[in-house]
């Protein structure tokens, strides 16, 4: 019986060791990978979007990564990403030997706004966040007297209601401008008919009255639009605001 504890023991030792080397290896082949991570310096960053090109700002942020420590380069790129409000997604992919390939989407540009007292246009996605900001319009674009607007903050439900119905007039006419106020959207038509349409209906029920009544006028089968009301003048204006629609002619 003594031989048995004795050998056992011995065993039990062995098995101990065993462990006590391999966790020592660990250890040593751990930090030995972090020294080898800490000496290499992160070479090329690219970078491609859902169109196949990312825009010379999110280029130029993304590669002052470059020459950077591997690790810092990658949590870098993770947090410089993930602040970006004009994205709605993106990857990081390394490359061998240091390379890093970032794949990202961009939230799509549907309205800007135009501040007329800056000159400032605001870039919103559909749900009337604002994600960026420049100097281009993109169509469909309202202009505004004055407007505080924050990269990263959605606009009120008003004002996003004002940009769909502008979009809405857009499918059907040519726009040729547009402006919004504190309670009513002015659109003017590249013919030069004024619509007005107020933000406190709903949206579908003002864009359903104006192609109703556009259509009424349009006597010729086309889908352009007649402005004439037989001999009594041109209808320059029409305004959504009443009950009843109210034409202007002259």
């Amino acid at each position: 019986m003594r031989i048995s504890k004795n050998r056992n023991s011995r065993l039990t030792n062995l098995g101990r060791l065993k462990e006590y080397v391999a966790l020592v290896l660990l250890v040593i082949f751990f930090s030995a990978g972090l020294y080898v991570l800490s000496t290499i310096k992160t070479g090329k960053i690219s970078c491609k979007n859902q169109y196949g090109y990312c825009k010379d700002d999110i280029n130029s942020k993304l590669k002052s990564y470059e020459g950077k420590q591997i690790a810092l380069s990658y949590f870098g790129l993770k947090k410089q990403l993930s602040a970006e409000k004009e994205l709605r997604d993106f990857s990081i992919q390394f490359r061998f030997p240091a390379n890093f390939i970032v794949t990202i989407t961009e939230k799509k540009q549907e309205y800007s706004v135009h501040d007329l007292k800056t000159g400032v246009f605001y870039y919103l996605d559909k749900e009337g966040l604002v994600i960026s900001k420049g100097t281009s319009e993109i169509k469909p674009s309202v202009l505004v007297d004055d407007i505080d607007m924050q990269i990263g903050v959605k606009v009120d439900i008003e004002f996003l209601k004002a940009l769909r119905i502008l979009k809405g007039v857009g499918h059907y006419h040519q726009i040729a401008d547009s402006s919004l106020r504190e309670n009513y959207l002015g659109v003017t038509l590249v013919g030069g008919q004024e619509i007005v349409f107020p933000l406190d209906k709903d949206e579908k029920v003002l864009l359903g009255a104006m192609n109703y009544i556009f259509g009424e006028l349009n006597t010729d089968g086309e889908n352009s639009i007649i402005s004439t009301v037989g001999d009594a003048g041109t209808v320059v204006k029409l305004d959504l605001r009443y009950k009843n629609p109210v034409l202007t002619i002259k």
